[in-house]
């Protein structure tokens, strides 16, 4: 079981989620309108109070399933197009974050 971070949960995002949630994936999901994930949370996604607290539970997801660090840093360089720079460097430092308590052995 993959544990997966959503980031908004509109049209797409919801229907992402809830395809995740029914295939036994473990699901943070993140909307700026909290009230809007209510019907994920009841289906057995996690809330995720900021993007960073959801980039955190999936950069983790994605080491544990054999991504490399470089692979994970990739991946967040790419939602630069589409989350804009501000996001990106946030998911950057979360995975910094991630890669210490790795490091440290806390996880």
């Amino acid at each position: 079981m993959s544990r997966i971070a959503i980031l908004g949960t509109g049209a797409m995002g919801s229907r992402v989620a809830q395809n995740l949630l029914n295939a036994k994936h473990q699901v943070a999901v993140y909307n700026r309108s909290a009230d809007k994930i209510k019907p994920l949370l009841d289906q057995g996604a996690v809330y995720a109070a900021t993007p960073r607290e959801a980039a955190q539970q999936a950069d983790h997801g994605a080491l544990n399933v054999g991504c490399s660090r470089e692979e994970v840093i990739k991946i967040i360089m790419q939602m630069a197009v589409y989350a804009g720079f501000p996001a990106t460097l946030n998911g950057v430092f979360a995975a910094k974050e991630v890669f210490a308590e790795r490091d440290e052995g806390l996880v």
